[in-house]
């Protein structure tokens, strides 16, 4: 009955007419690019957001999500191999702790709590919104180490285009790609379809083995992402995307461990209708979404177990914008039902919600401050409300101070409250604390970002075993999170060569504040890399791009104690586009890359060997 009378609710909210206001931000952006369904898009003073444009750019376009923000973001992904689960740590957080959105609406498992970025192909999407830090006073449970934002532009020329993709790589892999675009006076329409395969038998070195072939890690995916977009006048807009998806993958054995022949499928409906409403200083949006998503999974040593759930959800957002200040009131209401063979049935729950902000700028704009504050519910329990402050001095035109004070909450999942054997229906939500301040420095050609964050946890939800081996959740480390980054961009032109320097450094401390264990105590979390630095190097001239990325990750520990750990590593990664400038193949680019190209042998996880060099040619034609 409780999802009858929600159906009801939704169906209600599209009669509402809503807009969010959207505009530019100042922020480091890797490239420019308009994007829209951005929610709170303007909302975001006094916190890092980065921008990251992945429309007509072949080094991104035959990559997934996880690979673009690894070569492209200070986030660390970590990631077990081609054919394995790919999870984002931002400034020290679980994956749980970074919520992944597309077009404002939560696309993690709500069993899990947590999206698998390597099903994401970025050639669905035209760009990414990376907003660091505590932002759960604006989009709710999860968002404690940052916000991950998958959108698509708005500048869709003209006429009929249309845009195909051909890759293939190292260890037989291959893909194909078409995009179809209309846009005319009112309506707009584009199609996305995908297909890629990877078998993924890549040689990697086991110490006193030698060389092994990787097995059984092959990957099928096949995607298609429809949208619609109708605009009968300036003051009313809908649109309507539909992303369908499939993904089958053979999951590959730890190192010396016994032959499981593991294999999962999943598949997914997710489907967007957005309603707007613009006049005046007034501005309102309806976002409602249906989310449909079925995983099986089989091995050797476990028989066939299925999950699946159905995700509901109505988002309203009002906007009201003065001289000095904007105003937001915003709710929504969030249902879901999922189940899985380790349930003992159906669960569900409903996470209603209500936010309002006000921005404000003072001294002719100098100062610019925001006030968020939330209230959400879990299954008619309350929560705490949710207070966020934002700040932005512009001291001259050339530096400015940013800063923001924030509490964060993360809700258990399904996994955690129901899973036989070992879920608990007692845990609490996790809770933190979060204080930011930066300074920015814009001269000329030259960019600067140096932020400064701390973090603190508490309740966080850990999977224990107990003395007869048995894992369950229990509310059980306090951490607290110390860190700095430092983020720079340089251009220089000479003649007809541009040149441009990139460089992202992280320094994260996440220490274990439980002081119930002496040898925990004090010591880094496990897998969070203390030092990671990004650079990149490009020149361009004429219709040649030439690209190196340089990565370096420290090392993380793999024992709570910190008495092992994986050893750092450096990745090397060189790309080579040129655009061809006939007048038959005018829209004709092709893109060479070499991927680790040092040969660099490393793990990411204990026993999960990654691929050395790796050779990628990719065909991109519009026409």
């Amino acid at each position: 009955m409780k999802i009858k009378r929600l159906i009801c609710i939704l169906f209600i909210g599209l009669l509402n007419p809503i807009y969010t206001y959207a505009q530019s931000d100042s922020s480091h952006q890797l490239p420019q690019i308009m994007i829209k369904g951005l929610r709170f898009s303007g909302f975001h003073t006094g916190s890092f957001l980065q921008n990251i444009g992945l429309e007509n750019s072949a080094v991104q376009l035959n990559q997934s999500i996880h690979q673009v923000l690894s070569l492209h973001s200070g986030i660390y992904i970590k990631n077990g191999g081609p054919s394995l689960l790919a999870s984002s740590a931002t400034r020290g957080s679980t994956a749980q702790q970074t919520s992944t959105v597309w077009c404002g609406i939560p696309i993690e498992s709500p069993m899990l709590g947590q999206t698998d970025l390597s099903m994401l192909p970025s050639f669905l999407f035209d760009g990414m919104g990376i907003l660091y830090g505590a932002q759960s006073s604006l989009f709710g449970s999860g968002n404690i180490g940052g916000t991950i934002q998958l959108n698509h532009s708005n500048q869709i020329k003209r006429g009929l285009h249309a845009e195909l993709l051909i890759g293939m790589g190292s260890f037989e892999e291959y893909n194909q790609g078409v995009k179809l675009a209309y846009a005319g006076n009112k309506m707009s329409a584009q199609l996305k379809v995908l297909n890629q395969y990877a078998r993924n038998n890549f040689d990697y070195e086991i110490k006193g083995l030698g060389s092994q072939l990787m097995q059984h890690a092959n990957v099928k995916q096949t995607a298609l992402m429809q949208e619609f977009n109708y605009t009968p006048n300036r003051f009313h807009s809908f649109d309507f995307k539909i992303w369908l998806q499939q993904n089958n993958r053979l999951l590959p054995d730890l190192i010396g461990a016994s032959k499981d022949n593991a294999i999962q499928n999943n598949q997914f409906a997710r489907t967007i209708f957005t309603y707007k409403f613009n006049k005046g200083n007034y501005q309102l949006q309806s976002r409602t979404a249906l989310f449909n998503e079925y995983f099986d999974y089989s091995s050797i040593t476990t028989s066939l177990t299925k999950t699946r759930f159905v995700q509901l959800s109505q988002g309203l957002d009002q906007t009201w914008s003065f001289q000095k200040h904007r105003i937001l009131l915003s709710g929504q209401l969030l249902a879901i039902n999922g189940f899985t063979d380790n349930y003992s049935a159906e669960k569900s729950y409903i996470q209603p919600s209500v936010l309002g902000t006000i921005q404000s700028n003072w001294w002719n704009h100098k100062l610019e401050t925001q006030i968020n504050i939330r209230k959400q519910w879990y299954n008619q329990k309350g929560i705490p409300l949710i207070p966020g402050f934002g700040y932005k001095w512009q001291i001259k035109n050339w530096v400015a101070l940013s800063g923001n004070i924030a509490l964060g909450f993360r809700m258990p999942t399904l996994n955690d409250l129901y899973w036989n054997p070992g879920g608990n229906q007692n845990l609490n939500p996790e809770q933190s604390k979060s204080y930011e301040t930066g300074i920015i420095i814009k001269h000329k050609q030259l960019q600067i970002r140096l932020n400064a964050y701390n973090r603190t946890c508490t309740n966080q939800i850990t999977w224990m075993a107990n003395s007869n081996g048995l894992w369950y959740a229990e509310n059980t480390n306090e951490v607290e999170v110390n860190g700095l980054e430092l983020i720079w961009q340089l251009e220089k032109k000479w003649s007809e060569f541009q040149f441009v320097f990139r460089g992202q450094h992280d320094y994260c401390l996440a220490l274990n504040k439980d002081q119930k264990s002496t040898s925990t105590f004090n010591k880094q979390m496990m897998y969070v890399p203390k030092l990671k630095h990004l650079v990149q190097f490009e020149i361009i001239h004429g219709n040649y791009k030439l690209q190196y990325i340089h990565q370096y990750v420290g090392q993380r520990f793999y024992t709570s104690d910190n008495s092992e750990a994986l050893p750092d590593y450096q990745i090397g990664n060189v790309f080579l586009q040129k655009q061809l400038n006939l007048r038959i193949l005018k829209g004709l680019a092709f893109q060479f890359g070499i991927m680790n190209c040092w040969n660099q042998q490393y793990q990411n996880i204990l026993n999960r060997p990654m691929p050395g060099r790796q050779l990628n040619l990719t065909i991109n034609y519009q026409f």
